[in-house]
């Protein structure tokens, strides 16, 4: 068994610290985050009232999200950003966006919706969750089950 110094030990709550702080400046971070992506998704999907949820969460935590959320309701899905191939550090925006969307490609949809979930990269790409009304759609944060 390894036994830590008191450097390692120091070093060790340091960087707990610093990520619990990081963590706890998030939300507020996440949230203007999406707003400034809100023009862009409002030309892509319609309009945009508000951001009623936003997290800054990993790749891993949202492909796990994404394949599990439905679980024991069916087939398991593959995660969209696999095909990415994105570090599972990779830093992504979950934005939660209220408004009317109507802007959707193929046949099928019953538009329009009052919530989008948009995954947004570092790089500003777009990757469409989820879109329906918000009575169904609830604000979950991805890997906080």
């Amino acid at each position: 068994m390894m036994r830590l110094t008191n450097t390692w030990r120091a070093a060790a709550l340091t960087m707990l610290l610093a990520s619990c702080t990081q963590a706890a400046a998030s939300p507020t971070d996440a949230v203007t985050d999406c707003a400034s992506h809100s023009g862009e998704v409002a030309k892509r999907w319609g309009a945009v009232r508000t951001v009623s949820g936003a997290f800054a969460v990993q790749a891993l935590d949202v492909i796990a999200w994404q394949e599990t959320r439905d679980a024991g309701k069916g087939i398991r899905p593959t995660s969209p950003l696999r095909r990415l191939n994105l570090p599972v550090t990779t830093p992504l925006l979950v934005c939660y966006y209220d408004g009317d969307f109507d802007h959707f490609p193929g046949k099928g949809h019953r538009p329009p919706y009052d919530r989008i979930v948009v995954i947004i990269d570092g790089e500003g790409r777009y990757t469409i969750d989820s879109a329906g009304p918000s009575q169904y759609l609830h604000i979950e944060k991805p890997g906080a089950r």
